[in-house]
């Protein structure tokens, strides 16, 4: 079928299904046939109309809401209440796999992959650019990908917007230092000792390993839900969050840990020797498994949001 009659049989299925929610607005799968139409025919503020109105009728229709989440943006729903039931991510392990790649999320890998494998490449300062790529680039997108998991949205989250560097990069970036640093306090004063004091207290190291295991993911979480600074200091907070979910925490550290195993094995191997490959591969599997992370720690309390009970 040419574009021409693709585009006139759309405009002719949108006319019967324009005429028939005029005779019949109350019944839902007509709303539905027409947002997807409209969808179709580009006409998204429309679409998105129909299916609001749509769920309005039935606000627990999860085929609706998943269509809402599927096609539109978290700016486009502001406002959209979705009650969508969270599955948990043990429940359904090819989508967590597949997740990452969802709704342009290859090209947004590839993309990433490709800037990160340019930054390493650059002779006697690659290092330090790929530092700066991940820290300023590629955290505050895997943050966003967790608030975005956190919300049960079901497709990756898009890259953050550059109009706001502060919300959007800046204040996430600092987020996320404060609660590693917090964390793996231990290993900081063992590090500050050995290096100004000389002083080695090798017991710390240990310590700061464990601590920063438990206590890192729930402060990330922590930070995301409430985008305060200062919330990896609510120690109370997140020491009890942390123990009312601690069975769904305990698997969540177990799979996460396997998680980071894999990726490890994977970087190992990688073709480093050839130029510019290498180090692209590396960073599409860093970024790959990053936000396969986010998505098992984002989910994590999708589900037990009940039970944490924090203000978002």
């Amino acid at each position: 079928m040419d574009e021409n009659k693709l585009q006139e049989s759309l405009q002719a299925k949108y006319d019967f299904y324009f005429q028939e929610v005029r005779e019949h607005p109350g019944i839902s799968h007509l709303l539905v046939g027409l947002a997807d139409t409209c969808l179709a025919l580009s006409k998204r503020r429309e679409a998105l109309l129909y299916y609001k109105k749509a769920l309005a009728l039935d606000p627990a229709d999860e085929k609706v809401a998943l269509l809402l989440q599927s096609n539109f943006s978290a700016d486009e729903l502001k406002g959209v209440e979705i009650a969508l039931k969270v599955v948990p991510y043990w429940r359904q392990p090819g989508k967590v796999v597949s997740y990452p790649l969802k709704k342009h999320g290859l090209y947004t890998l590839i993309a990433a992959a490709f800037a990160g494998g340019i930054c390493g490449s650059v002779p006697i300062f690659g290092d330090l650019l790929a530092l700066f790529f991940f820290l300023l680039m590629i955290v505050p997108f895997l943050f966003a990908v967790l608030q975005s998991s956190i919300r049960g949205e079901t497709n990756l989250a898009e890259w953050p917007s550059f109009a706001d560097l502060w919300d959007n990069y800046i204040r996430p970036d600092l987020m996320v230092l404060l609660c590693t640093g917090v964390a793996f306090g231990p290993l900081v004063v063992y590090g500050i000792l050995a290096s100004y004091l000389h002083i080695r207290l090798r017991f710390l190291v240990p310590i700061g390993m464990v601590t920063g295991t438990i206590y890192l993911p729930m402060a990330l979480l922590a930070a995301a839900v409430s985008e305060k600074l200062l919330v990896p200091f609510q120690f109370r907070t997140i020491l009890v969050g942390i123990w009312k979910i601690r069975g769904h925490y305990l698997i969540l550290l177990l799979c996460a840990g396997g998680v980071i195993v894999l990726q490890n094995l994977l970087a190992w191997i990688m073709p480093y020797s050839i130029f510019l490959l290498g180090l692209s591969l590396f960073w599409l599997i860093t970024v790959y498994f990053g936000v396969v992370l986010m998505r098992l720690l984002g989910n994590t309390y999708a589900v037990n949001r009940d039970r944490i009970k924090w203000r978002q």
